[in-house]
């Protein structure tokens, strides 16, 4: 009797829309998925953070935060500030640590990511085409 498994190793990526243009409309992503995260496992997730134009933004002068809420409860289980993986390139990286996934039960929750620019105003970014500002966890 033979036994056969397949693992898979998947990216976790999403986009981060900043409007950088005056006007009504935008090509902003439509949609996006469910970002999952495992209890007591180290998690990272990447971002792409793009302007009105879908080109990357030069992330030099800003810091992102993410808050990641409980869906049903609405309390607040965690802040993480992103790391800035590469500036020009806009891309950046949430990595949450297996201490901090142990936060996390078999819940949904929302994570919304904002950005603080160099004046020092916080501003929250677009994720999708009806302009949610928050990402689901899974």
């Amino acid at each position: 009797m033979s036994y056969q498994a397949t693992a898979h190793k998947y990216n976790q990526r999403g986009e981060i829309f900043i409007p950088n243009r005056t006007g009504t409309t935008y090509n902003i992503p439509s949609n996006h998925k469910n970002f999952i995260v495992y209890t007591g496992l180290d998690t990272d997730i990447e971002f792409f953070v793009i302007g009105s134009d879908r080109k990357p933004v030069d992330a030099s002068n800003i810091t992102m935060l993410a808050s990641i809420v409980h869906r049903t409860s609405r309390i607040m289980v965690l802040h993480k500030t992103l790391q800035i993986i590469n500036y020009e390139e806009g891309r950046a990286l949430l990595k949450l640590t297996a201490a901090e996934t142990s936060l996390l039960g078999a819940a949904l929750y929302d994570m919304m990511i904002t950005f603080t620019d160099a004046s020092g105003r916080t501003f929250s970014m677009q994720s999708d085409q009806n302009n949610r500002i928050g990402y689901v966890l899974e």
